[in-house]
This record gives C-alpha cells, sequence and structure tokens, in this order.
C-alpha cells in the first residue's frame, strides 16, 4: 500500500497563465514534458470525481483519497458533486494549501457574466476561497462564447479567485502542455492486453499500476476513476517501482490513437489573445 508518499511534482511551462489540455487517448505519442523555471506545482496523479454519485459516498471517497495520498481532486459543475467534494475536504482536515482542487464550466454556461455567475457558485459549493485550476469543459457552444468565458476566467484570476485557467477535451497540437489522461486506464477496454499481462507480471503489479506508471514516466496526468476503496489505494501505489526503458518501449509500441470517447479538433490560439 502507499505509505503516504505524495504524488510527484510535474514541472510545467506557464506563460502568462498555466496551460493544460485532458485527453482521452491511453496510449499517446506526446513526448514527456520539460523542465520548467516556473516550477508549478502540479500532482501527477489525480482522484477524479467523474460518475460519483453526488451523495455521502461521494464525501467519503474524497476522505479516503485524501488519506491514501492524493491531492489533486478533479471535479466539475457537470458532475454535481463539488458541494460533496468540498465536504470531503473539509472532513480531512487537510491543510488547503496541500490540495490541488479543479472544477470545470457547463456548456450551458459559457459567455462572461455566465461564466462568473457559474463560477462563484461552484465555489460556494466547494466551500472554498479558491480553485487551482478551472477548465473550460468542452469546446461546444462556438468560439465567441468561449472567447468571452475566457476573459471572464482571466478577470476571476486576476481576482486570484482561480490560480490556473484551461482547457479540456481539445486536441491540443502545440505550446508546453501538460497533457491529463481522464481516462488512464481505457475504462477497461485494455485490461486484458497481452503487453500489459506480462508487465503486470513480471513487477508483480496489476494491469492497472502498469499504466499509471506508464503515464508518470511519460509525465503525463493520470486521473484515476473509480467508486472501489481498494482500487482507489491500488492506483496510487505505483510509487516505488519504475519501469524500464525496454518496457516503456513496449508501452509506447501500443499506440493505437484509442479513444474512449469522440476526439474533436478545434482550434483555441491564447497566443493571439494578447495575455
Amino acid at each position: 500500500m502507499s505509505d503516504g508518499t505524495l504524488p510527484p511534482v510535474v514541472d510545467n511551462h506557464e506563460a502568462a497563465m498555466h496551460w493544460a489540455g485532458q485527453m482521452g487517448s491511453v496510449l499517446g505519442t506526446l513526448q514527456a514534458l520539460p523542465p520548467s523555471p516556473a516550477k508549478l506545482p502540479f500532482p501527477i496523479v489525480g482522484y477524479s470525481l467523474y460518475q460519483v454519485p453526488a451523495d455521502q459516498r461521494a464525501t467519503s471517497l474524497v476522505k479516503k483519497a485524501l488519506q491514501l495520498g492524493y491531492r489533486h481532486l478533479d471535479t466539475a459543475a457537470e458532475y454535481y458533486n463539488e458541494t460533496e467534494t468540498g465536504q470531503g475536504i473539509r472532513e480531512s482536515g487537510l491543510p488547503r494549501s496541500e490540495l490541488y482542487v479543479t472544477t470545470k464550466l457547463r456548456d450551458n454556461d459559457y459567455g462572461f457574466d455566465p461564466t462568473t455567475v457559474a463560477f462563484n457558485d461552484s465555489l460556494k459549493k466547494l466551500g472554498l476561497d479558491y480553485v487551482d485550476l478551472c477548465l473550460i469543459h468542452s469546446l461546444h457552444g462556438g468560439p465567441r462564447s468561449r472567447l468571452e468565458s475566457w476573459r471572464a476566467m482571466e478577470q476571476l484570476h486576476r481576482e486570484g479567485r482561480v490560480k490556473s485557467i484551461d482547457v479540456s477535451n481539445y486536441g491540443l497540437n502545440q505550446h508546453d502542455i501538460a497533457v491529463a489522461a481522464y481516462s488512464p486506464l481505457s475504462r477497461g477496454k485494455k485490461s486484458d492486453d497481452p503487453t500489459l499481462t506480462k508487465l503486470a507480471t513480471k513487477y508483480n503489479r496489476t494491469w492497472v499500476q502498469i499504466l499509471v506508471r506508464w503515464l508518470i514516466q511519460r509525465g503525463y496526468v493520470a486521473l484515476v476513476k473509480t467508486v472501489n476503496e481498494a482500487r482507489l489505494a491500488t492506483s496510487i501505489d505505483v510509487l516505488d517501482f519504475e519501469l524500464s526503458d525496454v518496457d516503456m518501449k513496449a508501452l509506447d509500441a501500443l499506440h493505437e490513437d484509442l479513444h474512449v470517447e469522440p476526439v474533436e479538433v478545434t482550434q483555441f490560439d491564447l497566443t493571439l489573445l494578447h495575455l
């Protein structure tokens, strides 16, 4: 089991604001992120509250995750469990400064004023003074409303109510981008892959731990999703072994452009926004 050591931190490039993209591809071909003088702390293993019921179970799972050593919590207005997430944080007794909390805007909250209202509502439900990261959840809604939302998020960033602003579910192919895998286990679709099975036996680990460890060594952020406490513990128990270069290459070679959700690419170049 985990000894309580915090997951390692990825140092990402930061321009005017921190950039991050989330992609559903499990075995991608992006290169590991280079070190950055900005040294923005970003826990590389996080717990995603996606599809976690908005009841006491969510609160209990957040508390359990934090007890196990998770320090990165990923929720969203669309998940409808921000209140329970905040309650779990408070009941954990951990200092706010030790946590990295992400939330996201719903599609129907895009636009300057709607974004501001929606963000304030999320902050109230979480019971926090600020969030570490707020994302535009998807590329729906049209470019004008997304741009207005981004402007509103810039204002919230200037006010200190959100530390970083980013986008989610975008196909991103430029800038120095921290990539977060929101389905790092391909929803179990690759659990019987021969290469994974072989490596799990070799390292005396589960196929889940092999994939999470591969993500860590590639510099990707793994957002673990489960309502099973045992699997929650297993997924973070990956800090005491390392995959060899040969085995990393074997996993890299599995790339088949697998996406658990349809992928659509859009252009959203922040370098044109004069940050």
